[in-house]
């Protein structure tokens, strides 16, 4: 592979491949997927392979965890019988064409019962995954199909596959092995302390040194995996460090874009979508483009890198106005720090005893159902690779309240895209600078246009032809 200086695609990006007869046979490997996803991982892992499956130039399998459920089973349950693991959102029609999902496989690890879920660091199901996809895939990979190229997500992808290919190598000691794009969702060392992100660092290495070639979400994270690249790829200069931004996903795109034309089919979606916890606090209201918008929304994982902690300690301070505008706020999202999850509810509750929280895992329509409804989202991280409910949440007309660095949703919406702050600053600080938006009609209205724009430019299918290219240029 030749030397290149690194690409990057945004809202942007352009693709000049070309179609070709034969199909491109694409290996992912992915801890979360569609098997009880939990987070944005899961999500845009789901995103990427129906981006390429949609180009209808590849073929795709991913090897991902599947886990199993209080009962020890693996069917279905839902959310109103079992709420310790979202349903399975699985990728069929409409989203893909038929012809498109016969070209996708699952090839699923089950992990081991009381293996932990809702985790994607080191206390997740890594080395299940890593062990289980070994031992179950590599007669498969070696004898069946043999894939021309690997996507690996995340280090716990790289670990899986470094599995893999370690059982494979001692099993055929000339065995020449596919090359390996690395796919970094998130740089997991960022934000955190020495002792802990050195631990991170090292699985990170490791992932790296089985790239061809990398691609992650953010510039932040660009930078930070230029730092960790290990010293013969540095000395090489062959494999660089790539910018793609993850594009709005197209069925949020399709229902955004019919819900901003009025269009019958997306109102009653979004009416019927409505989880009943949202309904029963906005009783008969019914959203437009901008109007009779009643939640301030903060949709992340219930977990301390989130820092929702920073949400609910804001609308505590924001009480006064928040009863003049005749707001609601609310919280959704799967809790991975119980403890945690608990204290920022109980904040939130004390202050604001009619918040809708929300702590389960929301498929598309009924996170478009809330968005709509929101007058603005609050994204709390102060460090997030890419932070795509800011995305979604712009789509639907909700601007987001955003770090004014280390998130990369914020570049693709850009400054007049999302309303700005420093997450670092006091509450007080923070209440100032928000308040002085929403009492701000003229200016929200700017804002909410701007990113409505910039979210609806960055298709998934554009996204798809994108990636598709990085991979093909590894297989030439």
């Amino acid at each position: 592979m030749s030397s290149a200086t690194p690409d990057t695609y945004a809202a942007t990006g352009s693709s000049s491949s070309a179609a070709t007869p034969s199909l491109l046979n694409v290996l992912v490997v992915t801890l979360e997927f569609t098997y009880s996803p939990f987070s944005g991982n899961g999500m845009y892992g789901r995103s990427v392979v129906r981006s390429l499956l949609r180009t209808d130039q590849c073929r795709v399998s991913v090897i991902c965890a599947r886990p199993r459920r209080r009962d020890n089973s693996y069917a279905v349950i839902p959310r109103s019988i079992s709420s310790d693991l979202s349903s399975d959102h699985h990728i069929v029609d409409p989203e893909i064409t038929r012809e498109q999902a016969c070209r996708l496989n699952l090839w699923p690890v089950d992990l081991p019962p009381g293996a932990s879920w809702k985790k994607l660091d080191e206390h997740g199901p890594w080395e299940d995954f890593a062990s289980g996809a070994a031992r179950r895939y590599v007669d498969r990979i070696l004898s069946e199909w043999i894939p021309d190229v690997i996507l690996v997500v995340d280090w716990h992808g790289g670990a899986a596959w470094r599995s893999i290919a370690d059982i494979a190598r001692e099993r055929r000691q000339t065995l020449t092995l596919p090359p390996v794009c690395y796919f970094n969702f998130r740089v997991y060392a960022s934000g955190l302390c020495p002792t802990k992100a050195d631990w991170y660092e090292r699985k990170e290495q490791e992932a790296l040194e089985i790239a061809s070639d990398i691609v992650c979400l953010s510039r932040p994270d660009m930078k930070s995996l230029q730092g960790l690249l290990p010293p013969r790829l540095k000395d090489e200069g062959k494999v660089n460090v790539n910018l793609i931004h993850p594009a709005l996903r197209g069925d949020m795109h399709s229902l955004a874009e019919c819900f901003q034309q009025f269009q019958p089919r997306a109102q009653d979606v979004i009416r019927t979508s409505l989880h009943p916890a949202a309904a029963a606090a906005l009783g008969s209201d019914a959203p437009t483009r901008s109007h009779n918008r009643r939640f301030i929304t903060c949709a992340v994982r219930l977990s301390k890198e989130k820092n929702p902690i920073i949400f609910v300690e804001v609308m505590r301070k924001m009480s006064d106005a928040i009863r003049e505008l005749g707001l609601i706020p609310l919280l959704c999202g799967a809790a991975s720090d119980e403890e945690y999850a608990a204290e920022c509810r109980a904040i939130l509750r004390q202050s604001h005893p009619n918040a809708v929280i929300i702590d389960e895992f929301l498929g598309p329509e009924e996170l478009a159902s809330i968005f709509a409804h929101s007058v603005i989202n609050f994204h709390p991280c102060r460090y997030d690779a890419f932070g795509m409910t800011a995305v979604e949440a712009a789509a639907f007309g909700a601007p987001t309240v955003i770090n004014c660095r280390d998130v990369g949703a914020a570049e693709l919406l850009g400054d007049n895209g999302c309303i700005t702050v420093d997450m670092d600053l006091s509450r007080n600080e923070l209440v100032s600078g928000i308040e002085s938006v929403l009492f701000d009609n003229d200016r929200l209205e700017t804002i909410r246009k701007e990113a409505y724009g910039r979210a609806m430019s960055w298709s998934e299918d554009a996204s798809g032809k994108v990636i598709l290219d990085r991979l093909k240029k590894l297989v030439v």
